[in-house]
C-alpha cells in the first residue's frame, strides 16, 4: 500500500497517515464524435451503446473519439496497452515513457523520485521540493513493514535506507506487540537506518498520532542525503 500511493504521487506525509490527501477535483469535458457534440464521454458512451469504461480507456490510449465509441476499428497498440497512465500537471499520459518524452525526462529517475515521495509535479521539475523533502536521498527505498505474529530479522539491514513500521488497522487487524516495534527500532539504530513509527494499528483508530505513542516509540526520522 505505501509503495502503491507513492508510485501514484502521494506525498511522504499523505502516505503514512500524517496528512490528508486533498480529493481529487474531476474536470468535466465534453466529446464531439462524428460531429455530434456530447456533455461528457458516459452521455456519449449511452448514445453508441458501448461500455463508458472501454470508451475512456481507448480514448487514454490514443483512440479517436470515433474509434472510442466503436464508429471505427480500433486496435491498442502494444505498448500503450502494457502502459499504466500518469497525470502530469492536468494532462494524462498513456505511460510513464510517454510522460518523460514530454518533458525531457529519464524514466527510471522519475520512478525513484516518486518512491521516495515526490509529487508528479515535482518529480517533473514542474513544481518546486519543500525543504524537508529536498533532504530525503534520493536513490533510497523505503521499507515497509507490519507484525505478523513474530519478530522480524532485517539481517543486518542490508540495502536498507528507511524502515517504515506500523501495526495493522481496519476490522481484521491484529494488535501489535509493542517489543515488536522496540526490536526494529533498536536494530535500526545499530545499523544507522532511519525509523519511521507510522501507527500504532487498531481495527477502529489506527493510532496514528504521536501523542498516543509511548515515550520511547515517538520516533519519526527520514533518510538524510550524505
Amino acid at each position: 500500500t505505501l509503495r502503491t500511493r507513492l508510485q501514484h504521487g502521494w506525498t511522504i506525509e499523505q502516505a503514512v497517515g500524517l496528512s490528508r490527501r486533498p480529493k481529487t477535483v474531476r474536470t468535466i469535458v465534453s466529446v464531439t464524435v462524428n460531429g455530434q457534440r456530447f456533455p461528457n464521454i458516459t452521455a456519449a458512451a449511452r448514445h453508441f451503446g458501448v461500455s463508458w469504461a472501454v470508451a475512456r480507456y481507448r480514448l487514454q490510449v490514443g483512440a479517436t473519439p470515433e474509434q472510442a465509441f466503436g464508429l471505427e476499428p480500433f486496435v491498442a497498440r502494444p505498448n500503450h496497452a502494457q502502459g499504466r497512465s500518469i497525470l502530469v500537471a492536468g494532462e494524462t499520459f498513456c505511460s510513464m515513457q510517454q510522460a518523460c518524452r514530454r518533458f525531457g525526462k529519464l524514466p527510471d529517475q522519475i520512478r525513484r523520485r516518486l518512491q521516495r515521495g515526490e509529487s508528479p509535479e515535482q518529480a517533473f521539475d514542474l513544481e518546486p521540493l519543500p525543504g524537508h523533502l529536498a533532504a530525503v536521498v534520493i536513490e533510497g527505498r523505503p521499507t515497509a513493514l507490519d507484525p505478523s505474529g513474530r519478530t522480524d530479522h532485517l539481517d543486518g539491514l542490508r540495502g536498507l535506507d528507511w524502515v517504515i513500521c506500523g501495526g495493522e488497522s481496519g476490522p481484521h487487524a491484529r494488535p501489535m506487540d509493542p517489543i515488536w516495534a522496540r526490536t526494529l527500532r533498536d536494530q535500526c539504530a545499530t545499523g544507522r537506518v532511519a525509523f519511521f513509527m507510522k501507527q500504532l494499528g487498531g481495527r477502529v483508530d489506527k493510532q496514528g498520532d504521536l501523542a498516543s505513542f509511548p515515550d520511547d516509540l515517538r520516533v519519526r526520522e527520514v533518510p538524510r542525503a550524505a
